[in-house]
């Protein structure tokens, strides 16, 4: 089965860079006006279904896990995120997003004998529904006040109503629960607090999948909205927007500081760039949507890789704890340095993806919002302290256990760490290569 997931995606990545590159096909194209599909959807349709793959490298299933469904419904959700970066109505926009959350509520209880993914599945179940209903309502009200699902088209009304009359009480609120209902998706706060259990309570896999290929689709499509739909009416949820970015880094970055467990480290370290990535939405123009594409890219590939490593971990010893990683680059020189790199590019260091999608994303928000800058500037320091705990633990401290090498990765896992390796290496070296693709 897992070969077969394989080609299925690696078909798919031809097929998307083949549409890119205009093969028979227009650089924008709709579909019955419920899809748009230009450089910008394109781009990122590219990105989520690399991630996807790459994902499907790094993890080797269980011997119980070997089954049909657990592929299929992760193939489920990664078509609902393509739909999630390609929308052209609100109609498109809540399948989407139905279709890529109703698998990852089963995904993440699949590990039925484990009481943390039973708890995990349940919390992100209620309260994903939470955060769906407050989007209908919020999507109710827009077309309330314009009468079209249409992204488009209510952006066009809005700015004609905006110039006349002003908006009404009821289109700001609508706007505003549509915000709510998003920032769930990405588990910025004050929505992150059911992110940490479930990240921690669900099998690698799937909390790699959220990180990375739903957080992904979720700015997406939360850039899109704002940028088309909302763009005029900035001074409503700008400044709100602005507060939970910077509540949402505090909240990330400080509370990552105080866990022991790698797994939920990330977790809270996820809810930190969570904050960085909603700069792009306040900014939402051209030059922030290249950043964001760049930032996406270098987070995505870091995370596949640092995930995997933990699960990785977590099945030799037992636990997750930093403590667990004492002295893995003895014994996995590999491994350890792809998550090295990893880390190192999630703290922001130059010459890896991570410091050339802050730079970027930071420098197209500076002039506009330069105290949620320098907050971000001063965070991205402070995560040093968590990062750094794990090289450490890995390059300079002894290991707890006796044996000195480790069972080698499997063939595929380990292309996958060196593909994942090579390319946040070479985003940061390269950056204009990535930015030019928008």
């Amino acid at each position: 089965m897992l070969p077969l997931v394989w080609l299925t995606l690696l078909l798919a990545l031809v097929m998307n860079g083949l549409e890119y590159f205009g093969w028979e096909l227009p650089w924008e194209q709709q579909w019955m006006s419920m899809l748009r599909f230009n450089k910008f959807s394109l781009a990122f349709n590219f990105l989520l279904t690399m991630l996807a793959f790459l994902a499907s490298l790094l993890f080797v299933p269980r011997l119980e896990d070997k089954g049909a469904d657990v592929f299929a419904l992760m193939l489920f959700s990664l078509c609902g995120a393509l739909l999630m970066t390609s929308f052209n109505s609100f109609f498109m926009l809540f399948l989407g997003l139905e279709i890529m959350s109703i698998p990852l509520y089963v995904l993440a209880g699949s590990r039925k004998e484990d009481l943390r993914s039973n708890e995990a599945a349940l919390k992100y179940y209620l309260m994903g529904s939470f955060a769906t209903a407050i989007l209908l309502f919020g999507v109710a009200m827009v077309y309330g006040t314009t009468g079209s699902f249409d992204i488009y088209e209510i952006g066009l009304r809005y700015t004609g109503a905006a110039m006349l009359t002003g908006l009404t009480p009821m289109a700001k609120i609508g706007i505003l629960m549509v915000l709510f209902g998003l920032l769930f998706k990405i588990a910025a706060a004050p929505f992150h607090f059911w992110a940490p259990d479930v990240y921690t309570g669900s099998p690698g896999r799937v909390t790699a999948f959220m990180a990375t290929v739903v957080k992904t689709a979720g700015i997406v499509a939360m850039f899109r909205i704002y940028a088309i739909s909302f763009g005029i009416a900035d001074n409503i949820w700008g400044p709100s927007l602005a507060v939970l970015a910077a509540l949402t880094m505090l909240v990330g970055n400080l509370s990552a500081l105080r866990q022991n467990s790698l797994k939920r480290m990330l977790a809270y370290s996820s809810v930190a760039h969570a904050g960085y990535l909603l700069l792009a939405i306040l900014v939402h123009n051209p030059t922030s949507s290249k950043a964001l594409l760049l930032y996406m890219t270098g987070y995505g590939l870091a995370a596949l890789v640092a995930f995997a490593l933990i699960q990785k971990v977590n099945r030799e010893q037992g636990s997750e704890d930093v403590s667990a990683f004492n002295g893995l680059a003895k014994r996995y020189p590999l491994e350890s340095f792809a998550l090295l790199i990893s880390l190192l590019s999630m703290t922001g260091i130059p010459g890896t993806a991570g410091f050339a999608g802050k730079y970027f994303l930071f420098s197209s928000a500076f002039t506009a919002y330069t105290w949620l800058i320098i907050l971000a500037l001063v965070l991205s320091a402070v995560s040093v302290a968590y990062y750094f705990r794990a090289i450490i633990a890995m390059y300079f401290k002894d290991a707890d256990i006796s044996s000195e090498e480790g069972t080698t990765s499997v063939v595929h896992v380990r292309v996958a760490l060196i593909a994942c390796t090579l390319l946040n290496i070479a985003a940061g070296v390269a950056p204009w290569v990535i930015l030019e693709q928008i």
